[in-house]
């Protein structure tokens, strides 16, 4: 979804916003106020992390200060005792510095954890 958009702007760049982690059992995570970067011509990238002691848990949905977020990848790791879900989403949000970033999982998470980049 933003690599054309980065492939046609020769200055287009990458640039780290922030990154939280939630140690709470939850299905729903909210990380308020949650640095996006730079306002303007944007897209938002959300890497995500997650554990839990079952396996096939998946990521449900993905906002971003209320746009929803397109999957771009999700992989998974089982080391046997703790099953582990990666995934990189995207949302183009033009607007704002700082947003709620909701990430809602098909069941409980032992921890999640976000980092955001603007590109």
């Amino acid at each position: 979804m933003f690599l054309p958009f980065i492939r046609k702007n020769s200055n287009a760049s990458v640039a780290f916003a922030a990154s939280a982690v939630s140690g709470t059992d939850l299905t729903t995570y909210t990380f308020s106020g949650h640095s996006i970067g730079t306002a303007g011509r944007r897209h938002v990238i959300v890497g995500i992390s997650g554990m839990s002691t079952v396996a096939d848990r998946t990521i449900s949905s993905v906002t971003v200060g209320g746009i929803t977020a397109t999957s771009v990848i999700q992989i998974s790791n089982n080391n046997g005792t703790f099953f582990q879900r990666s995934a990189i989403y995207v949302a183009v949000v033009p607007t704002g510095t700082t947003a709620d970033i909701v990430v809602t999982w098909s069941a409980g998470q032992l921890c999640t954890g976000i980092a955001t980049w603007a590109a």
